[in-house]
C-alpha cells in the first residue's frame, strides 16, 4: 500500500499490488483499480466497503479541455464546403473528409478517404441523407497526424447526432459538422472528444474566417465516394448502362 502524504484527517492509500498488507489506521480510504473504498480497523471487525462519496477534504475538480488544435485554413475549409455542396445538390448525400497535421511542412492536410454515403429511397435515389461510412486511410506519411474529421449534414442543421456521438466516443480529436450547406455561410458545429468526454467548442477556435463562398475542389475527390440506398443498391456511380448524374469537373 502507498499512503498519500497530504495532511488529511482520513488518509488515502493506493493499492498497487495484491500482496500489499492492509494499513493499520482506524479509518482510511483505499483507491483501487475498480473502486474507492472506505475501510475501518474496528476492535470488533475489519471492513472495506465502496465509499458512498469522495473525501470531502479534497478540492473539487471538473472536466476541462484547453484546445490547441491547428486552425483549419480558410481556403481548405471553403474547398471542403464546395465538395459537401456538390454531394448534397447532386445526390442528397453526406460526405466526410479528414484533416492531418504535417509536422514537417507545418501545415494542415486534407484527406478524402474511401467512403460510402447512404440515402433513403426516392426517384433515382434523390431521397434523404442517412449517413456516411468511410475506411480510414492506410500508409499515411509518418509525420502526418490525423486530428479531425469534418462531415456534412446536407441541408439539415449542424449538430452531433446520437450516431455521431457513438461513432466518435473512441475517436479522440476534433469533430466538425457542416449543416445547412445550401446557405452561405453554412452552419458549423464543433466538438472535441478526449477519453470519451465531449467538449463543445466555438467554431472560431478552429476555423479561420469563412469568406462566404465555397470553391472548386479536386475532381479526384469524387473518385473516392459512392452513394447507395439502405439496402445496398448503388445510386452513384451507377451500374453499367444505368443513367445517372454526371459529376462536375
Amino acid at each position: 500500500m502507498q499512503r498519500d502524504d497530504l495532511p488529511l484527517i482520513t488518509p488515502i492509500y493506493i493499492k498497487k499490488s495484491m500482496a500489499m498488507r492492509p494499513p493499520t489506521d482506524p479509518v482510511y480510504y483505499l483507491l483501487t483499480s475498480n473502486c474507492l473504498y472506505l475501510c475501518r480497523n474496528h476492535p470488533h471487525y475489519q471492513s472495506c466497503v465502496p465509499a458512498p462519496r469522495w473525501p470531502t477534504e479534497l478540492a473539487p475538480h471538473a472536466a476541462s479541455l484547453a484546445a490547441r488544435f491547428p486552425p483549419i485554413p480558410q481556403d481548405q475549409f471553403e474547398r471542403i464546403c464546395g465538395f459537401f455542396g456538390h454531394m448534397s445538390e447532386e445526390h442528397r448525400a453526406e460526405a466526410i473528409v479528414l484533416l492531418a497535421w504535417d509536422s514537417i511542412d507545418q501545415m494542415v492536410r486534407t484527406i478524402v478517404p474511401q467512403q460510402v454515403s447512404a440515402v433513403s429511397g426516392g426517384n433515382w435515389g434523390r431521397g434523404y441523407p442517412i449517413g456516411v461510412k468511410y475506411r480510414f486511410p492506410q500508409n499515411l506519411p509518418k509525420h502526418w497526424t490525423v486530428f479531425s474529421d469534418i462531415h456534412s449534414h446536407c441541408t439539415m442543421a449542424a449538430y452531433a447526432s446520437q450516431t455521431d456521438q457513438h461513432d466518435e466516443e473512441h475517436s479522440p480529436g476534433l469533430h466538425v459538422v457542416v449543416g445547412h450547406i445550401q446557405r452561405e455561410p453554412p452552419q458549423v458545429h464543433v466538438e472535441a472528444v478526449v477519453d470519451g468526454a465531449r467538449f463543445r467548442l466555438p467554431a472560431s477556435t478552429v476555423l479561420a474566417d469563412y469568406g462566404g463562398r465555397r470553391t472548386d475542389f479536386p475532381a479526384e475527390w469524387l473518385e473516392r465516394v459512392s452513394v447507395e440506398t439502405l439496402d445496398g443498391t448503388p445510386v452513384w456511380p451507377a451500374p453499367a448502362g444505368q443513367d445517372t448524374w454526371k459529376a462536375r469537373e
